[in-house]
């Protein structure tokens, strides 16, 4: 995902811009922002997406400052069911699959997360909150369980989804990429998010939309694209 510093900020009219890394400006309001209280200079994670004219445009702004590192498990586990993850769960068994169960952090949550979908095939409880967890050595097209992936969203569109890659051998982001592309043409307001589980091994893709990336920015998960 593309980092940015938020260069302008108006309160009132709830518009701004965000310059990318690479230079590039992009404008942005208040509906795709996780806060309204934003200074000029604060940094951000952008998700990115091409728009009907063709350019470049921002879909969310995550602000850095709101990021959470750890939380008292309880709360991250809500936080987590709150996002549509683990919801077969009580809070009993999310704290018996745990070693640790007094803090929420980024790897107790990918604990929880592993344990609960399992890795590489969407079983029921993935298909049920449309959720892939996979390992990140599964870099090449040809290793990606484009099925699984394609079966996260709907069904009418999976032709389109699937037709998208076949025979690119593009990376895992390059597909969702090719994905998100169709879902967006298809005007469905769902997008598959990259989210970084354990910086050394798994990730986990979510179909939702954009109101998902604004909630798990608050929560000890780390989205990535």
């Amino acid at each position: 995902m593309p980092r940015g510093t938020i260069t302008s900020w108006d309160t009132s009219r709830g518009r701004g811009a965000v310059q990318l890394e690479d230079g590039t400006e992009l404008p942005f309001d208040a509906s795709i922002v996780t806060t309204g209280a934003l200074t000029p200079g604060l940094e951000a994670e952008v998700v990115t997406a091409i728009g009907v004219s063709g350019q470049l445009k921002a879909r969310l702004v995550l602000v850095d400052e709101f990021a959470v590192e750890e939380r008292p498990f309880e709360d991250g586990f809500d936080d987590l069911q709150l996002l549509g993850l683990l919801s077969g769960w009580s809070l009993h068994d999310a704290r018996a699959a745990v070693a640790d169960g007094a803090v929420m952090s980024r790897e107790s949550a990918a604990a929880l997360l592993l344990t609960y979908y399992g890795e590489g095939s969407v079983n029921v409880r993935a298909a049920s909150d449309r959720v892939l967890v996979l390992d990140e050595h599964l870099g090449d097209a040809p290793k990606i369980p484009l099925d699984a992936l394609a079966s996260l969203a709907a069904e009418a569109l999976r032709p389109k989804l699937l037709g998208s890659v076949t025979g690119t051998g593009q990376s895992l982001g390059a597909v969702l990429n090719a994905f998100n592309a169709v879902l967006q043409h298809a005007g469905v307001g769902q997008h598959f998010f990259l989210v970084d589980l354990d910086s050394d091994r798994y990730v986990m893709v979510v179909a939702r939309n954009d109101a998902f990336a604004r909630a798990a920015h608050s929560s000890v998960l780390r989205i990535v694209s």
